[in-house]
């Protein structure tokens, strides 16, 4: 072989060898290679997360972003659409937090702890969620935060005639401030969604 043949190998090599890796990694490690995906940056730019295609993100002023498959075909007839729900909930600091009249008394707006807060979002969840209830919790770290994490069912005929609901719950404790994460899917696919949900969490980032 030529030198100049030679030259001309080595440079086709390289140029592919380049490209490759630049896209393997530009791709999130659960995607394969033919996986599209886009990037969802929060509304506040606060967080940033991976989702595949055909899933859509937008925001809602009262649930945060909500992102869900849009997938249609027959097998989605009658089917509720999977999504996750995120809303960042900002607790007052001590700093700037003001008394409010409770009856006759007067306390202190003092943030909640993260317990206190996981406390009070439970509640909120068995007033208002018909047959709520819990099958799992635990604890957990996302982006090196402590995390609590429930998995419940409940049944909500206006969103899903057919049966009941199973969601998979993170509140993220960053700073005193709180990500509410919520996987949400019939209960009877849930089991292969809540797969989806736990790739999708690992491309959670705070920005």
């Amino acid at each position: 072989m030529s030198r100049s043949s030679l030259i001309t190998w080595l440079f086709l090599i390289a140029i592919v060898s380049f490209g490759c890796s630049k896209v393997t990694g530009n791709f999130p490690s659960f995607f394969s290679k033919k996986q599209k995906y886009e990037k969802y940056v929060s509304e506040n730019v606060t967080y940033s997360l991976h989702i595949p295609t055909p899933w859509q993100g937008k925001h809602s002023l009262t649930q945060g972003a909500i992102l869900t498959n849009q997938t249609t075909n027959s097998r989605t007839i009658g089917k509720f659409r999977e999504r996750m729900t995120i809303k960042q909930v900002i607790e007052p600091k001590p700093s700037i937090a003001k008394p409010v009249s409770l009856g006759d008394n007067k306390v202190a707006a003092t943030p909640r702890t993260l317990d206190g807060f996981v406390n009070d979002y439970l509640h909120q969840l068995r007033n208002e969620l018909e047959t709520f209830q819990i099958h799992e919790s635990g604890e957990t770290l996302i982006n090196n935060y402590r995390t609590k994490r429930f998995i419940y069912t409940y049944k909500d005929e206006l969103k899903y005639e057919s049966g009941r609901l199973k969601s998979v719950l993170y509140i993220i404790d960053k700073n005193g401030d709180y990500y509410v994460i919520n996987g949400i899917d019939a209960k009877e696919d849930f089991k292969d969604t809540r797969d989806v949900f736990s790739k999708i969490l690992e491309t959670f980032k705070f920005i």
